[in-house]
């Protein structure tokens, strides 16, 4: 069950983009492009809780996240006959997040329901990270970067929580044909 929350702001997003969309060879071919920046401030999340609250979670007004980033679509149309028209196009996208701020004394908070089967790895916040960081056990290894094992074969974990990598793109694409 979830706490009620009845002093919950709305969220404030500010952003800008700035972009072109050129043709050539009548229409033929295409090119857009766009550079933006987003700032998200005070986004409602719902945060695990004490289970001696008597409650699972609470949804709370949570942090600052900037997101800049790039997209780019060239389009054409290779065939164009009276019977028959070929469309294609190709999309690249880069994001770049940095969580900005999470309240007051928060460094760091887990993002509700995203922990792994096992239990050893969660999606977590983390100020001056991208957004969702994977966090978990690393192998232990040895001075050549071999991972250690046991005496039943398996690998040893670090005792220390490290970052293990990001759980959101920062690259994207697409391809597209239309006949």
């Amino acid at each position: 069950s979830t706490v009620p929350n009845a002093n919950l702001k709305p969220v404030e997003i500010s952003e800008w983009e700035v972009g072109t969309n050129l043709l050539f060879i009548n229409n033929r071919l295409g090119l857009d492009f766009s550079v933006y920046q987003k700032k998200t401030k005070d986004d409602i999340v719902q945060v695990t809780t004490s289970s001696a609250s008597g409650y699972g979670s609470s949804i709370q007004n949570v942090g600052e996240i900037r997101n800049t980033g790039i997209e780019l679509l060239v389009y054409g149309v290779p065939v164009k006959t009276t019977d028959f028209i070929w469309n294609t196009s190709i999309n690249l996208a880069h994001n770049s997040s940095e969580v900005l701020y999470l309240g007051e004394g928060v460094s760091s908070f887990n993002i509700d329901g995203a922990v792994s089967r096992s239990g050893n790895a969660t999606i977590t916040n983390i100020v001056g990270n991208p957004y969702g960081q994977i966090i978990g056990y690393k192998y232990k290894t040895d001075d050549a970067g071999n991972r250690i094992f046991d005496s039943n074969g398996l690998p040893i974990r670090d005792s220390q929580i490290s970052v293990l990598g990001d759980g959101v793109y920062k690259l994207t694409g697409g391809f597209r044909n239309d006949f």
